[in-house]
């Protein structure tokens, strides 16, 4: 699995997002870098788990 963790540009709040592919993750990567959004990182294996916790 691979999570997806940016930083909204208007009010500087953390999100992530579970992915099943890469290609799915750098997807929505692109589509938050033309919208603006901040601090895009993809971290690979990562477990449910884990997910919250960067």
């Amino acid at each position: 699995m691979y999570a997806l963790y940016w930083t909204t540009k208007d009010d500087s709040n953390k999100h992530s997002q579970m992915f099943e592919s890469r290609e799915k993750a750098e997807k929505k990567a692109a589509q938050l870098k033309e919208e603006g959004h901040l601090f895009i990182d993809i971290k690979e294996n990562v477990e449910p788990q884990n997910f919250w916790h960067k």
